[in-house]
């Protein structure tokens, strides 16, 4: 009976199959947004701040899709929002000198989508520095001669760039990377 149970467990497992699409989930951008988070947290821009620093006043910016995926601008721009208000920020901008600037109508959108941090920035003021997002991917297909193709990996790129909106020069900027990976018949 044991015996049996094993080549069961083993068969079911063998038969398991491998993504069938390479779509990003919400859990990678999730993901990518806490590693810019991070990333941003450990700055030079930041590093050299305080209370005392003259202030800045970041503003939400350009959110570009050059994905395959497609990626609503309200997505995208959730996605900002949360790598610039998530877990800690608003308090380390606030003891770095660096105050969010939303316009209201933004605000609101924002908090309508679950960005609840976005109703404690303060009032809007032309900003001083813009934090722009990119999103592309590269899309690998493989398949024998003359086969429909079978195999297909995504590599994602999430670009998180800081500019000063007076000089246009970029103040920080980091990537962030992941892939998706399906086989099979594919559905996308």
């Amino acid at each position: 009976m044991a015996v049996l149970v094993c080549a069961t467990v083993l068969a079911c497992s063998a038969c398991t199959t491998a993504p069938r699409t390479t779509r990003h989930t919400a859990a990678d951008l999730l993901e990518a947004s806490d590693t810019l988070r991070d990333s941003l947290a450990r700055s030079v821009w930041l590093a050299g701040r305080g209370p005392s620093s003259p202030p800045y006043r970041l503003g939400l910016g350009e959110t570009v899709n050059r994905s395959a995926d497609r990626l609503s601008q309200a997505a995208r721009r959730v996605i900002l929002a949360r790598t610039l208000l998530g877990e800690g920020m608003l308090d380390l901008f606030d003891a770095r000198g660096v105050a969010v600037v939303l316009p209201p109508a933004d605000a609101q959108e924002l908090a309508r989508f679950g960005v609840d941090e976005a109703s404690h920035v303060g009032a809007y003021e032309r900003p001083s520095h813009v934090a722009q997002a990119t999103f592309s991917s590269l899309t690998r297909v493989a398949s024998l001669a003359g086969r429909p193709a079978d195999a297909r990996r995504d590599t994602f790129l999430v670009e998180l760039t800081i500019i000063d909106a007076d000089s246009r020069a970029v103040v920080f900027t980091d990537r962030f990377e992941y892939a998706r990976v399906a086989a099979g018949r594919l559905f996308d």
